[in-house]
């Protein structure tokens, strides 16, 4: 995997509550092996904590946990286009403005 400690942003489009959102978003991740850890915000003010880890096919599969502005948690895979673009798509998650289907991301270095 390439070395992708570092902070990391872009736009996020989710489909809540049976409407699409578009919120700016920044991850901030410290790699240790074939592991990511770090933060999460956007723009709507919604944070929290996240993990990724390498799996099948060279995948990252990734756990998030929302904290603010209340607590929810997601799951989904992402790829490592190149060591400064990362893509992915959370596949399902539920806070308190309900369940997420289906939110897609494009992440570049900052």
């Amino acid at each position: 995997m390439a070395a992708l400690s570092g902070t990391f942003g872009g736009e996020i489009t989710g489909k809540p509550a049976g409407f699409i959102v578009k919120l700016v978003v920044a991850f901030t991740l410290v790699q240790s092996g074939n592991e990511l850890v770090g933060t999460w915000t956007t723009s709507g003010g919604k944070s929290g904590t996240l993990t990724w880890f390498l799996g099948e096919k060279g995948t990252l599969e990734l756990r998030a946990r929302q904290v603010n502005p209340c607590e929810g948690d997601f799951t989904g895979v992402a790829a490592v286009e190149t060591a400064n673009i990362l893509r992915g798509i959370l596949f399902f998650g539920e806070d308190c403005d309900g369940p997420m289907v289906a939110a897609s991301f494009t992440l570049t270095r900052r």
